[in-house]
């Protein structure tokens, strides 16, 4: 025994090996993301190109609104504003425009 009275052995630890391999797998623990963390980022992604997209379409598909008629002058400075919308014409000089006032009115 040991050459010391009164003292027990020290306990055998024996380390997990091959040979303790009871058919089973044990999994380690991994930290997985939530599952719809990427998803939902490449969903927005899509969602917004798909919003640019339609707006871009639909501003390049109708008229613009204002469309703008320079008056003969030397200076060239007055412009005649015609709303597309409402048939309003709008007289503009570089400090304001005046609107103009039709028949009907």
């Amino acid at each position: 025994m040991d050459p010391v009275k009164g003292s027990s052995p020290a306990p055998i630890v024996k380390k997990p090996g091959i040979d303790d391999f009871d058919g089973e797998m044990r999994s380690k623990k991994v930290f997985k993301p939530a599952p719809t963390s990427g998803r939902s980022i490449g969903r927005a992604i899509i969602v917004a190109a798909l919003f640019v997209t339609i707006a871009w379409v639909f501003a390049s598909v109708t008229q613009p609104r204002y469309q703008l008629a320079p008056v003969q002058t030397q200076e060239n400075t007055f412009m005649y504003r015609l709303d597309q919308r409402t048939g309003a014409v709008h007289f503009c000089t570089t400090q304001q425009c005046v609107e103009l006032p039709t028949k009907s009115q």
